[in-house]
């Protein structure tokens, strides 16, 4: 794709003027010669850029999954390409900017409460392995999208690398999902399941909405623009009634808070768009969301009932689990064991499921600490987002960053939404949007600051000698 409509980068900043400059023939200077930052000149920092840049396509496109699924070939694309990519980071001074963030250095305590845990875990052997690859995996994920991006420029690449990962995982619904299924699902791989895939396409498509509200070619935004409404219409026939929740959560969002115009598109497009939708959806879902507000219909399916009182069930166990285990929980990834085991003993017969809401698997496997640590860093995640739109409103050269923020914002809204019906407690999505908001928060400051630098000085005004004082 094609950069943003506007684009400004703080490569530039002045230098200090000579104070015999300024006093020379009473006039005052005009602007400085600039200097190049060090920083953003700096060359391993920008090889770590592009690494970042295949990383996160590689990771967020699940490619790596559906050859393997395909071919029976496992390519090792995303241990290859995050083995070059975070000693890239590092070398290129990511450590340090990811740990000044309050909003990054909270996931690294979550891990650290992990790492804790599993010392009063009921299994801790299962524990530990299940920590082992959140630390290896899901913790990098901060560092690599908060540690090396530093201009207007880089960020929206990386916005454009998720959004490419979106493509990819529309084109593998399209080709190859919902196989022996009546819902829509991604067939293969670790959000095969319809409600994860549900998520995912919620977590992605505003990185999509944001090419199509930047890029300058008029051909890409319309490709783009079918494509993320064909990626709607997969979300919608996953069936999912938790996406469902979470697109009018994010809906009402952007009516409290969007522009008046786009306030106006979604009152006028939203009816429309439900209007096709619902002629084109298949029954069975159109009726398995119709159990949101009616689960005594006739026409109710049996699985999506069955599925709701299912829910209900294991949401009040994680509850329970919660206080009974209130400082440790059960132990990570240890909810189906102990619920299983719990009924196994009481001689009723076991699904072994997990906890399908995010929130009480935290509470019941971490304990309260785990769960409050981690609503924390959504929360923190958020007003740092929101602290970055507020900084580019009435200032036309970080639209494209108000633009970011707006969009991010809506992927953690709608994203922390669905949580409450999938078990995602460990997943990479959290800890990446709190890297990304840092980094877009970095970005503006800078670019605030480099401006305000580089402003021209004011005609007629010329700087006050300082006093000296007389000697006796």
């Amino acid at each position: 794709m094609r950069g943003p409509t506007q684009l400004s980068s703080p490569r530039a900043y002045p230098q200090p003027e000579s104070p015999s400059l300024l006093n020379k023939q009473n006039r005052p200077s005009g602007p400085a010669l600039p200097v190049i930052d060090p920083e953003e000149i700096n060359a391993n920092r920008r090889i770590a850029v592009r690494c970042v840049l295949v990383f996160l396509f590689i990771r967020f496109g699940f490619l790596h999954e559906l050859i393997r699924a395909k071919t029976g070939v496992n390519t090792y694309m995303v241990l290859i390409s995050a083995l070059i990519t975070i000693p890239a980071v590092i070398l290129g001074g990511g450590l340090r900017r990811t740990f000044s963030a309050g909003a990054a250095r909270v996931w690294f305590v979550f891990a650290g409460w992990l790492l804790i845990d599993t010392i009063f875990s009921q299994w801790i052997t299962g524990s530990a392995h299940a920590v082992s690859g959140y630390v290896q995996t899901v913790t990098p994920m901060v560092l690599v999208t908060a540690g090396v991006v530093l201009t207007m420029k880089e960020f929206a690449s990386m916005m454009y690398a998720f959004g490419f990962a979106s493509l990819s995982n529309i084109l593998t619904a399209r080709f190859f999902g919902s196989q022996n299924s009546e819902r829509e699902n991604l067939g293969v791989g670790t959000i095969a399941n319809a409600n994860d895939f549900g998520a995912h396409l919620i977590f992605i498509l505003p990185f999509l909405l944001f090419a199509i509200l930047t890029v300058r070619s008029k051909t890409i935004k319309t490709i783009a623009t079918g494509l993320f409404i064909y990626g709607l219409y997969l979300g919608a026939k996953t069936g999912s009634r938790g996406a469902l929740l979470a697109i009018g959560f994010v809906l009402v969002f952007i009516l409290l808070r969007a522009p008046a115009r786009v306030r106006i598109a979604v009152l006028v497009g939203v009816p429309l768009l439900s209007a096709v939708l619902i002629a084109v959806l298949p029954s069975y879902i159109t009726a398995r969301y119709g159990t949101l507000f009616n689960s005594d219909s006739a026409t109710a399916p049996e699985e999506a009932v069955q599925s709701a009182a299912a829910r209900k069930e294991l949401f009040w166990k994680g509850v329970q689990m919660t206080m009974e285990h209130p400082l440790t929980g059960v132990g990570v990834e240890q909810f189906q064991i102990a619920n299983g085991a719990g009924l196994v003993a009481k001689g009723i017969h076991a699904e072994w499921q997990v906890a399908h809401n995010t929130y009480t698997q935290l509470s019941g496997e971490t304990g309260v600490p785990g769960f409050l640590i981690y609503v924390i860093g959504m929360v923190s995640a958020f007003l740092l987002m929101n602290s970055s739109v507020k900084l580019c409103r009435g200032r036309p050269d970080l639209k494209v960053a108000g633009t970011a923020g707006f969009c991010l914002m809506m992927s953690l809204l709608g994203f922390g939404t669905a949580s409450f019906f999938i078990s995602q407690a460990y997943s990479f999505y959290m800890p990446t949007l709190a890297g990304v908001a840092v980094a877009l928060n970095r970005v503006v400051r800078r670019q605030i600051a480099a401006q305000a630098q580089l402003q021209p000085p004011v005609p007629g005004f010329q700087p006050m000698r300082p006093a000296v004082a007389r000697r006796a």
